[in-house]
């Protein structure tokens, strides 16, 4: 049986392992490698009824990334969705039941997501990055109007009425 600390010492290792230039690249906010992809995979450990539903649902996500985030960055010439495989594959061989398996996986997954935050803030910004706090450009705040609050609670000139006049 694993312990917390054994999960969150194979999380922190995998720093060591990564290449810095990768690791700056993969977690630059490019769209390479959202940290919020550790996080729903966590989840769906808490909602797996069997450890090779997991299995199944990650090799999926490595796989339709083709080319980009899981599969372009290597350590040590593994792609980085094959290093994650290989510690989940630790974590997995060293629990004894499927809910222990799951419940390791799932600590696995939402140290992971920790992790990638704290990479992710050391990692050099690659400009407009398009994500969700990025108010500039991306169709829900008017740059030219001088006022940042959504179109939908921008006054539209009909004195906070609605269509209706109410």
């Amino acid at each position: 049986m694993m312990n917390k600390k054994e999960i969150l010492n194979i999380v922190t290792s995998l720093e060591r392992e990564f290449d810095k230039n990768a690791m700056n690249s993969l977690f630059s906010g490019n769209g390479e490698l959202g940290c919020g992809q550790f996080r729903n995979i966590a989840r769906e450990c808490a909602g797996a009824e069997c450890v090779e539903e997991i299995v199944l649902m990650f090799d999926y996500t490595v796989a339709k990334a083709d080319g980009i985030s899981w599969n372009k960055f290597y350590t040590k010439n593994k792609t980085f969705g094959k290093l994650i495989k290989e510690k989940m594959d630790a974590i997995i061989s060293g629990s004894a039941t499927d809910e222990e398996k799951l419940k390791n996986l799932e600590l696995f997954f939402g140290y992971m997501y920790w992790q990638s935050r704290i990479w992710a803030s050391k990692a050099p910004k690659s400009g407009n990055s398009g994500g969700k706090n990025n108010r500039q450009g991306n169709g829900r705040y008017n740059q030219n109007s001088g006022n940042n609050r959504p179109n939908n609670l921008r006054n539209n000139g009909s004195g906070g009425r609605n269509r209706n006049g109410h």
